[in-house]
């Protein structure tokens, strides 16, 4: 009887310890993820916000040192520009309009590609008209805003 009841004894000490055990591996489990996991998602937050911040501004000198309101047919330039975490790329979208409105000019580049347009459309009145789009792997198509509106949205969106 004796015997029986040390080896309880023993039993509910090996399952109090048990779970003394599985209760810290849990604890310390949380506590990694509170303190090593949480500030690497906020260390990467910061650091996506900061490449945002620096395209956005290398964006506007491209802008500027590029376009000018008032050239030729078209009086005013627009742009809109987006940083892409998933390919590590900044975008700038060029817009420029004529006289009464209308788009005339509208680019797409990298803007750490140094002038190099991805997609273009132009459709410029006056005695030397052109009227195209251009896109990777094509020659030259005829101006088409849906078309290019749509090549362009998922260089600007996530």
């Amino acid at each position: 009887m004796e015997n029986e009841k040390n080896q309880l004894t023993s039993l509910d000490k090996i399952v109090k310890v048990s779970i003394i055990i599985g209760v810290l591996i849990v604890a310390l489990s949380v506590a990694y993820y509170l303190v090593v996991f949480l500030s690497q998602r906020e260390a990467i937050k910061t650091n996506i916000i900061d490449l945002q911040a620096k395209c956005a501004t290398q964006a506007e000198k491209v802008f500027n040192n590029n376009w000018k309101d008032g050239i030729g047919d078209i009086i005013s330039y627009d742009y809109h520009n987006h940083y892409d975490s998933k390919n590590g790329k900044c975008y700038i979208l060029v817009a420029g309009y004529g006289v009464n409105g209308q788009s005339q000019d509208h680019r797409l580049r990298d803007v750490y590609e140094n002038g190099t347009d991805i997609a273009l459309c132009s459709a410029y009145g006056g005695t030397h008209k052109l009227d195209f789009c251009s896109y990777p792997n094509s020659i030259g198509e005829g101006f088409d805003m849906p078309k290019f509106d749509a090549f362009v949205k998922p260089y600007m969106e996530e």
